[in-house]
């Protein structure tokens, strides 16, 4: 493998803060961080360079650069504008991700553009876990690096000069959409309504990564919840659909415009039993054929609003074809038991990991929180999975329910939630919770696979909260606090071992706080995205904006759709998707928006 004197610098601010061997999991809710990341930046880069080919170099960029983008190019035995010939090349680019150790390099990632192996795209990913860690732009850095990369198959030597050059080109092309990003007006769009599920809450959703060529690729799967359907006009969940749908996100678009969106079905006939409070995560490329690309549900509960109880919990896992549209079961001997408010990630290693969660819901068991759960393995010589006990060990997290758990460069980092006692029923929290831990599932043997997150004594315990993982940081805000509603939250450094409190600096009218909302990480620009849920009362239908670097908060002042609970909620390519849900005024939702900052 050649170093390079310039132009992966950004990349190796990347590729540092993540363990070794990696293998590409570009799905949300689970994988490894470093190659979400990389997969949304080359997305983004793809669209920079559409963008600047439509629009044409503005005055005052670079005159080298300049020159360079007005190029054309002949690609694929048409000539394209440079911009556009670059786009694709990028678009078409397949990503291998390996580990390597090799001694003497002074550099821990390089993307590789090698002509015999036209167009692949190398990241060698060493061992290099913890030494540098992710900023709040590490994207937009990425994006930089696979546009100077791109430029080196289209006249633009491995010399110095053009090394600088690419660099330049990276610089300015990220620049330049950042700026007419900044300019172009926010503005929500409805998704598709052909083909959609019909209206309900509290549905499951995964996001199949972005990709170009790569079968059931840019998809949202959306299933289970319920909906009120059995009692005209009822406000409770007294039925479980099976079905689901698909949402396919769509090429093309322009700067400020939300992607086009279509319905695609997905299998009602196999599906297991219908649901809410369940958890769903996608495989993404596994190593393991028989798990790749491959929607696994765990958990939940599928009977009346009043009595979802062990009863009428759903025991094991189920997993989904994306490929054939096809359910099957899953290994089922050791699964963790049947329970509900849990949580489950998609590990870089093959693996879902079950954590907590709440068993005889309601009636009539006595509640009873759980601290326990399980890790699902796949490998070749059994494709359907095998469980094995999480450890329950000294520093493991105290049992608790509708807490948080997000996947990242050390393990499944859990936090918050409420720990139950039999004397309270489920639709309140007695005790919010404020701690939390890491797993490490690489743990040395005899070493305590947790290690206890640092107290947060400014910040109150809460259920209904946001968490957003960055690749750094851990984003908490909003939730409920034995019903008074929170607006307050704090920022957890992965790397510093620190809280430190987000903005206080919110609109009076914002101030009453929100729970059960939604919030997205946007990371080419570092900010986290708001919108939606409570304030006990209210459905607030206005947008939030928090940027990490400045610590400070913005409203989007644009028209959005009716403010909801249960909603879908996720950052989808460059916009937040919002489906389902249900608000005191229009009941259960059958439609959704795009949000695009």
């Amino acid at each position: 493998m050649r170093t390079r004197k310039r132009g992966t610098e950004a990349l190796v601010m990347i590729a540092c803060a993540f363990a070794a061997p990696a293998r590409a999991q570009h799905i949300v809710g689970g994988g490894d961080p470093l190659m979400l990341l990389v997969g949304e930046a080359r997305t983004e880069a793809v669209a920079m360079l559409d963008q600047l080919a439509d629009a044409g170099a503005p005055a005052g960029i670079d005159d080298a650069v300049a020159a360079f983008l007005r190029r054309t190019a002949d690609y694929g035995g048409a000539p394209l504008p440079m911009p556009r010939a670059m786009a694709r090349e990028l678009e078409r680019a397949r990503f291998s991700w390996r580990a390597d150790d090799a001694a003497g390099l002074d550099k821990c990632a390089a993307i590789e553009l090698s002509p015999e192996d036209y167009p692949d795209i190398y990241l060698s990913l060493p061992r290099c876990r913890s030494l540098l860690a992710l900023s709040p732009a590490a994207a937009a850095l990425a994006a930089q690096t696979l546009i100077h990369e791109s430029a080196h198959r289209f006249g633009l030597s491995r010399a110095d000069a053009d090394e600088d050059l690419a660099s330049r080109l990276g610089t300015a092309v990220v620049n330049v959409w950042k700026a007419r990003r900044a300019a172009a007006p926010m503005a929500w769009a409805d998704t598709a309504f052909a083909g959609e599920p019909s209206p309900r809450a509290f549905a499951s959703h995964v996001w199949t990564g972005a990709g170009h060529g790569v079968a059931g690729a840019n998809q949202v799967l959306i299933w289970g919840g319920c909906d009120g359907s059995l009692i005209p006009g009822t406000a409770n969940c007294d039925h479980y659909p099976r079905e689901g749908g698909r949402l396919e996100f769509l090429p093309g678009g322009t700067l400020g415009e939300p992607p086009s969106t279509r319905w695609l079905p997905l299998d009602a006939a196999g599906a297991p039993p219908g649901r809410k409070l369940h958890t769903a995560v996608f495989t993404g490329d596994a190593t393991v054929a028989a798990a790749a690309r491959k929607m696994i549900v765990f958990g939940g509960c599928s009977g009346p609003d009043t009595a979802c109880s062990q009863s009428y919990a759903v025991a094991g896992a189920q997993i989904y074809d994306l490929a054939a549209d096809r359910w099957a079961p899953l290994a089922d001997g050791g699964a963790p038991s049947p329970r509900v408010a849990h949580t489950a990630v998609w590990t870089a290693d093959d693996e879902m990991i079950v954590f907590g969660g709440l068993e005889g819901f309601q009636n009539p068991a006595p509640d009873r929180a759980l601290g326990d759960g399980g890790i699902l393995a796949f490998a070749d010589d059994h494709p359907a999975g095998a469980w094995r006990p999480l450890p329950v060990t000294a520093n493991a997290p105290a049992p608790r329910f509708g807490h948080a758990a997000v996947w990242t460069d050390r393990g499944m980092l859990v936090w918050g939630g409420c720990a139950q006692t039999s004397a309270n029923p489920a639709s309140r929290c007695a005790r919010p919770l404020n701690d939390g831990a890491v797993f490490d599932p690489h743990a040395a043997a005899g070493q305590d696979p947790w290690t206890r997150l640092p107290p947060v004594p400014f910040l109150r315990g809460r259920v209904g909260m946001s968490a957003v993982w960055t690749g750094r940081y851990l984003l908490v805000w909003g939730g409920d606090d034995k019903g008074d509603i929170l607006s307050d939250g704090a920022r957890y450094d992965s790397v510093a071992g620190t809280w430190t409190p987000l903005s206080p600096n919110l609109p009076a009218a914002e101030r009453k706080g929100r729970r059960d909302h939604t919030a997205a990480y946007e990371p080419l620009r570092g900010r986290m995205i708001v919108w939606g849920g409570t304030d006990g009362v209210n459905y607030p239908d206005r947008t939030w904006i928090y940027g990490i670097e400045s610590n400070s908060w913005s409203e989007a002042g644009a028209a959005d759709p009716a403010g909801r609970v249960g909603q879908v909620g996720a950052w989808i390519q460059d916009s937040l998707l919002v489906w389902g849900g249900f608000n005191g005024q229009n009941g259960f939702l059958g439609h959704g928006g795009l949000f695009n900052p």
